[in-house]
């Protein structure tokens, strides 16, 4: 069965147009509704084919782009620059787009996140409880992936480029939309070679999807984020049952935080997945078949 997305805009507290993408299946036999979260530099069309998946499976699928992502409006005239404020600008987006577009609907909401998503998605889960039913969290960017060295230097770096006015900078290395990444030799995303372009392919029919490297006010806003995640008492107040999915040979984001956010978290379960890397959705069909077998014992657990 092929539920295509449709799509529409919702209007953010600060005035941009965000967009989104919604399924429609009849919500008598619908199981729920999953609310999708995809990461950094993603966009909509790119989860098409997991959307699908998960509406043969009987659920309703809403997302969005994220501020500065896909087709929803950037922050500054350059949009290849992943740039931000403050990961609190994402959150107060997405309880908007809660408040106006899932919340009528009355279903049940469960959430699948990746990376950047289950950071954000996290946030949510804290700051708005007994609102979603079930997380799933897949790869989730609790904290960048360096040594803590590296972290302390590199932080104390991104402070002082940010307080000298230049947090719309590329950081050191940054630079717009590479469409070499496809080359799967250098690529620490995922061993599926075809799965792994989808998004170069979407990209190559709407240029206006990329999105280059990450600004100083990214970065910024991105540690001040996760050393608010990582704080002892943080996750310990979430509720919600939750499952995490972590990518055994990960290259982008750090296994032990994930580690020690299910700790913390009350109600968690942990599920490492052999061989996988950072885009465990896009993987090799064997590792893609345990995930969605984790998914649905865990969505399906009383």
């Amino acid at each position: 069965m092929q539920n295509p997305l449709k799509y529409n805009y919702f209007i953010s507290y600060d005035s941009l147009k965000l967009r989104y993408g919604y399924t429609e299946i009849n919500t008598k036999e619908s199981k729920g509704l999953v609310l999708l979260l995809h990461g950094r530099a993603e966009f909509i069309e790119k989860y098409k084919e997991i959307v699908n998946h998960l509406a043969n499976m009987g659920f309703d699928v809403v997302t969005l782009d994220w501020r500065g992502q896909g087709l929803s409006d950037r922050e500054i005239a350059n949009r290849q620059k992943g740039y931000i404020k403050n990961f609190n600008d994402y959150l107060i987006d997405l309880k908007l787009f809660y408040d106006k577009i899932i919340k009528p609907k009355k279903l049940p909401v469960f959430m699948l996140s990746h990376s950047m998503g289950g950071h954000i998605g996290l946030k949510f889960l804290h700051d708005y409880p007994n609102i979603i039913k079930k997380a799933v969290f897949v790869s989730p960017m609790f904290n960048i992936k360096t040594s803590s060295v590296a972290r302390l230097i590199s932080q104390t770096i991104t402070k002082i480029a940010c307080a000298s006015g230049f947090s719309e900078y590329f950081v050191f290395g940054g630079k717009k939309y590479d469409s070499t990444r496809s080359n799967l030799k250098k690529n620490i995303f995922s061993h599926d070679s075809l799965k792994f372009n989808i998004q170069a392919d979407a990209i190559k029919k709407n240029p206006d999807l990329a999105l280059g490297g990450v600004t100083w006010g990214w970065l910024n806003a991105a540690y001040n984020s996760i050393d608010i995640l990582l704080q002892k008492n943080y996750a310990s107040t979430i509720e919600t049952p939750v499952l995490i999915i972590n990518a055994q040979k990960d290259k982008l984001v750090k296994r032990s935080s994930q580690k020690k956010i299910h700790k913390n978290l009350p109600n968690c379960m942990y599920v490492s997945i052999k061989g996988a890397y950072h885009e465990i959705l896009f993987e090799k069909q064997n590792i893609r078949d345990v995930f969605w077998d984790h998914f649905d014992r865990f969505i399906n657990f009383p």
